[in-house]
C-alpha cells in the first residue's frame, strides 16, 4: 500500500465537495461552511499512514479564539463493528455514493445547509455526555452558542451543570482553563454580546473565511 497521492487527495476532495453541496474546500482533505457564528465541517481524516481516510463532521466556534480550525464534536463514519470506516481510493472509486449514503444516515448533520440552535446544542450535550479526552472547548462553545442564540437562563443553568463535571476532572486537566472557576469566568467573558460579534469578526478575517457564505443557524 501508499500513500494517498496530491491528485487522490484533489479527487475524493472535489468528490465530496460535490454531494455535500454548501460546502467550500478549504485545504484538501476538509470542506468547511458557514453557519452564522461557527463553521460546520467535513475533515478526510488520513489514517494509516495516510493510506485511507475516514470522513468526519466537525464544529469550529468563531465566537472564541483558536489557533486553528478545531474537530470539536467529532462524528465518524463507522462500519458495522462500530469503528471507524477506513477508505481507500480505490474502495473510495468503487462504492463512493453508497458510503455517502452510510455517512448520510448517520449524520443527518452533516448534509443540512442551515442548522437550528436546538440541533448544535444537542451535538455539544452529546459530547460533553461522552467524555471523550475532556472536551472542555465543547462545553465553551455549547455555552456560546446558548449566548448568541439570547438563551441566557439555559446558558447559565449549563454553566453550572459542566462547573459541575469540570470539578471531577483531574487537576492536571482543568489547572489549563483555570479550573471549574477559572472557566466560569473566562465563559462568562466571552458570552457578552460585543465580545460574540467581535470574536466572529476577527476569526474569519484570521481564517481567510470572510468570503464565504453564510448558511445561517437558527436561533429556534
Amino acid at each position: 500500500m501508499k500513500k494517498m497521492t496530491t491528485a487522490e487527495k484533489k479527487a475524493i476532495t472535489q468528490d465530496w465537495k460535490e454531494v455535500m453541496g454548501t460546502y467550500e474546500i478549504y485545504k484538501p482533505l476538509h470542506l468547511l461552511k458557514r453557519n452564522g457564528p461557527l463553521l460546520t465541517g467535513i475533515y478526510l481524516k488520513p489514517v494509516y499512514g495516510e493510506e485511507h481516510y475516514v470522513p468526519v463532521f466537525h464544529t469550529h466556534s468563531l465566537m472564541t479564539s483558536f489557533p486553528v480550525v478545531s474537530l470539536v464534536a467529532p462524528t465518524s463514519l463507522l462500519n458495522s463493528k462500530g469503528v471507524e470506516e477506513s477508505i481507500s481510493p480505490l474502495r473510495h472509486s468503487n462504492k463512493f455514493e453508497a458510503l455517502v449514503e452510510c455517512f448520510r444516515s448517520q449524520c443527518p448533520t452533516a448534509f443540512l445547509d442551515t442548522i437550528a440552535c436546538t440541533t448544535l446544542d444537542s451535538i455539544y450535550q452529546t459530547t460533553v455526555a461522552g467524555r471523550d479526552n475532556f472536551p472542555v472547548q465543547a462545553m465553551t462553545d455549547n455555552i456560546l452558542l446558548l449566548a448568541w442564540c439570547e438563551k441566557s437562563a439555559m446558558a447559565h443553568e449549563r454553566i453550572e451543570h459542566y462547573k459541575s463535571i469540570l470539578q471531577g476532572w483531574p487537576e492536571g486537566v482543568t489547572q489549563r482553563v483555570g479550573g471549574a472557576a477559572g472557566w466560569e469566568r473566562e465563559v462568562k467573558t466571552l458570552m457578552a454580546p460585543e465580545n460574540l460579534e467581535n470574536s466572529v469578526a476577527q476569526e474569519l478575517k484570521k481564517f481567510k473565511l470572510s468570503h464565504f457564505p453564510d448558511h445561517s443557524l437558527v436561533c429556534d
